[in-house]
């Protein structure tokens, strides 16, 4: 999982929400951060970097994700190019021992719900820098996080900046 908001370590939900994460590394994706509401932010991304949706079918994102992680080296969509307009967002990728409960638990505290209209947040999966890593050689992993849905329109309190901390908002 990539978080850019509240859910990096030492924030307010890392610790009810990310209790046993088994690593976190420095990671970055292309985006922009926009403040939903004070002490929320909320990430949007380009759609061409946007590999996955997530869906109420866990299991088979899940599979999805799977797929897509052992396509061949680096397809373009899994290459971390620059997107002319937006931000190299800065986060930590997360790792957990338990991705579908954990999931489940994290679709409910994003409101990612069944019905499209209804959701605060949509979950993805894209291509994230990995900045340091010891499980792996590769330098971009794929995650799930969460973002402005592509039907919102974005707040009107843009963060300028790459990335989110709980004094900025």
């Amino acid at each position: 999982m990539f978080a850019c908001g509240t859910l990096k370590q030492g924030l307010r939900n890392h610790a009810a929400f990310c209790k046993g994460t088994l690593e976190a590394h420095d990671a970055a994706t292309w985006g922009r951060l926009f403040l939903w509401e004070p002490g929320i932010p909320i990430l949007q991304v380009p759609d061409e970097k946007i590999l996955l949706m997530g869906s109420p079918d866990l299991p088979s994102d899940l599979a999805g994700a799977a797929a897509a992680g052992q396509a061949s080296d680096s397809p373009p969509s899994m290459r971390l190019r620059r997107s002319r307009g937006w931000r190299k967002i800065q986060g930590q990728l997360l790792l957990f021992p338990d991705p579908e409960p954990r999931l489940k638990i994290l679709d409910a505290l994003e409101g990612f719900r069944p019905a499209p209209r209804e959701r605060t947040y949509e979950r993805v999966l894209l291509p994230v820098a990995v900045h340091k890593s010891a499980w792996s050689t590769k330098r971009v992993a794929l995650a799930w996080t969460y973002v402005l849905p592509p039907y919102a329109d974005p707040p009107e309190i843009a963060i300028d900046s790459n990335a989110w901390h709980p004094g900025l908002g």
